[in-house]
C-alpha cells in the first residue's frame, strides 16, 4: 500500500508506539486497511517528521525520526473570514503554500466571523499531510484591524496589501511579510488609509478584481517569490569582490538606493561597472535595481545577461537568476505588445528596423571599401612623393663653361 501521513502531537523516538486519536485509527485500519509491515509516515505541525511501521497488533512503531529546519521565509495571511466553502479552501491553500502564522480580522465589510479553532485545525492538519508540509500553521484569535497592524508592527513584519489601481510600492522585504486580503467587498477608504498610515505597501495583483481565496493564494506565491529573490541575491552579493564592494561609487550607490534615489543609483552603479567590468556582482545589483525599483525590464534583462556571461555555469543559483532573466523578458514583451497592439503598426516598426538593419550594414560596407580605396590610391602617390624630394635632394651637375678663344 502506498504510505500514508497522520499527524501525532507527541512523536517519541525510534523503537516506541504511537499514540494515534480515534478518527486516525480508523482511518488507517478501517478506511486504508492497513496490515503488518505497512509503513506510514509521521508529523507533530512543529518540525519533526517519523516514519512508522504497523505491527502485528495493531500499533505503530517509530521506526526513524528526522527534525525539520524551518523555513527562513515566514508569510503570515491577514484575511477577512469568507463564507464556510471558501474559507476552507483558503486555509487548505494556506497550509500547502506554508503560510507561518493566520490572522483572522474583522473588517467592516466582513461577511462572517472566525469559527472554532478546532475545526481550522483539522483541515489545516489534512492540507499539511497532502502537501507533506511538517510545519503547521499557527492560527491568532481574531482582532481589528488596526490593533492587528500594530502587533505587526511591534514584531517588525512588513505588511502589503492588495491595491486594484495599477500601482506596486517599493518592497523593502528580508525574511517574512504579512499579506492582507479584505472581505468580498472590499476594503473602505478608511481602512485603506488606516493601511498606507501604518507603512503598508500596495501590492497590484492584475488587472481585475480577485475572489478573496484567489487573492489569497496568489499573493502569498507572489510574496514568496520576491523573498525568495532578494535572500538570493544577498546569498551572491555576500561574495562581492573586495575591489568592487569598497569602490566609492558602489557605496555611493548603496546610499542612494537605500534613500530611495533610484536613478543616481543606476548612474553610480554604471560608473562602478565601468571601472569593474569583470565584477558579476555589480551587474547582479543593477539588474536587480531595474527589476525590483525601476520598473525597468530592459534594463534588468541586459544587466541579468551580463551577469549570467561572468558567472560560473555549474553555479547552484545561476539557474535562479536565469529565472529571473526570463521574467524580465517576457515583462517586456508585454509591454511592447500592449503598447503596439495593432498588428499592422508592429508590422511596420519591425519593416522599419530590418531596413535600417539593411542599411547600417550596407553603409559599413561602403565606409571599409572607401578605406580600401584610400590606402591603395594613397601608396603610389606617397612612394612617388619619395622619389620626387630624393631626386630633388641630390645636388645638380655643373655644366663646363666652353673655353674662351684668344
Amino acid at each position: 500500500m502506498s504510505r500514508h501521513t497522520f499527524f501525532t502531537d507527541n512523536i517519541g523516538t525510534e523503537g516506541s508506539y504511537v499514540e494515534l486519536s480515534k478518527d486516525q485509527r480508523h482511518h488507517l485500519f478501517k478506511v486504508f486497511r492497513a496490515v503488518c509491515g505497512d509503513e506510514v509516515e509521521l508529523l507533530d505541525g512543529r518540525g519533526t517528521r517519523a516514519l512508522g511501521e504497523v505491527d502485528a497488533e495493531k500499533n505503530v512503531i517509530i521506526k526513524s525520526v528526522k527534525k525539520e529546519t524551518p523555513e527562513e521565509v515566514k508569510l503570515h495571511l491577514v484575511f477577512a473570514v469568507p463564507r464556510k466553502n471558501q474559507l476552507d479552501l483558503l486555509l487548505k491553500q494556506a497550509a500547502e503554500l506554508g503560510v507561518s502564522e493566520l490572522h483572522p480580522v474583522r473588517f467592516e465589510r466582513s461577511v462572517s466571523q472566525a469559527d472554532g479553532k478546532e475545526r481550522w485545525t483539522t483541515l489545516l492538519e489534512e492540507a499539511c499531510k497532502q502537501s507533506k508540509n511538517p510545519f503547521l500553521p499557527q492560527i491568532h484569535p481574531a482582532a481589528g484591524l488596526e490593533d492587528k497592524l500594530n502587533e505587526l508592527s511591534v514584531r517588525n513584519i512588513p505588511v502589503v496589501f492588495g491595491a486594484i489601481r495599477s500601482e506596486t510600492g517599493k518592497l523593502k522585504l528580508e525574511n517574512s511579510a504579512a499579506w492582507v486580503v479584505g472581505p468580498e467587498g472590499g476594503f473602505t477608504d478608511e481602512e485603506e488609509q488606516l493601511m498606507r498610515a501604518k507603512g503598508a505597501i500596495p501590492l497590484n495583483l492584475g488587472p481585475w478584481v480577485l475572489r478573496l481565496e484567489t487573492a489569497a493564494c496568489a499573493g502569498i506565491a507572489v510574496l514568496r517569490q520576491l523573498i525568495g529573490v532578494v535572500l538570493l541575491a544577498v546569498v551572491l552579493l555576500a561574495g562581492c569582490t573586495p575591489n568592487a564592494a569598497n569602490d566609492p561609487f558602489c557605496k555611493k550607490a548603496e546610499r542612494a538606493r537605500n534613500g530611495g534615489n533610484y536613478q543616481s543609483a543606476l548612474a553610480l552603479y554604471r560608473k562602478a561597472i565601468s571601472r569593474h567590468p569583470d565584477a558579476a556582482e555589480l551587474y547582479l545589483k543593477t539588474a536587480s535595481l531595474c527589476d525590483e525599483s525601476l520598473d525597468d525590464p530592459a534594463g534588468a534583462v541586459f544587466y541579468y545577461t551580463e551577469y549570467l556571461k561572468l558567472a560560473p555555469e555549474d553555479h547552484p543559483d545561476v539557474p535562479g537568476i536565469r529565472s529571473l532573466r526570463d521574467l524580465a523578458e517576457r515583462k517586456l514583451y508585454r509591454r511592447l505588445e500592449k503598447k503596439y497592439a495593432d498588428n499592422t503598426e508592429l508590422d511596420k516598426l519591425r519593416r522599419q528596423n530590418s531596413m535600417l538593419l539593411q542599411n547600417n550594414r550596407t553603409l559599413a560596407k561602403l565606409l571599409a571599401d572607401s578605406r580600401k580605396n584610400a590606402n591603395v590610391q594613397s601608396a603610389p602617390k606617397q612612394a612617388a612623393s619619395k622619389t620626387s624630394v630624393s631626386k630633388q635632394s641630390k645636388p645638380a651637375k655643373k655644366q663646363k663653361r666652353p673655353a674662351k678663344k684668344r
